[in-house]
């Protein structure tokens, strides 16, 4: 399954022929109703990360003046993410 583009949905629009597209899209709908929005599948994609970086304000400690500052661990973020996609139709989720 390609990912959509949505520049290129927007191009369509601009299109001279997109206006047409539009409203046999619409009456689609109106005529075939249940039947036509059956067939649509969407999707969504979202990047989830296996950590929480701190913000400045959460990692700050107190400590006294001749205290030396506390060494912070970095971790490596490259390999802690995943890409989560769902795909779904009028009835619910179709595929996770």
């Amino acid at each position: 399954m390609e990912k959509l583009d949505h520049n290129i949905m927007f191009e369509d629009c601009k299109h001279p022929d997109g206006d047409k597209n539009q409203k046999n899209f619409l009456r689609r709908i109106q005529t075939e109703q249940n039947d036509f929005l059956g067939r649509i599948i969407t999707g969504d994609e979202t990047w989830v990360y296996s950590w929480d970086p701190e913000t400045k304000r959460q990692s700050a400690e107190w400590r006294d003046f001749d205290e030396p500052r506390p060494e912070k661990v970095r971790r490596k973020q490259g390999a802690l993410k995943v890409m989560h996609m769902i795909f779904f139709d009028m009835n619910g989720v179709i595929l996770r």
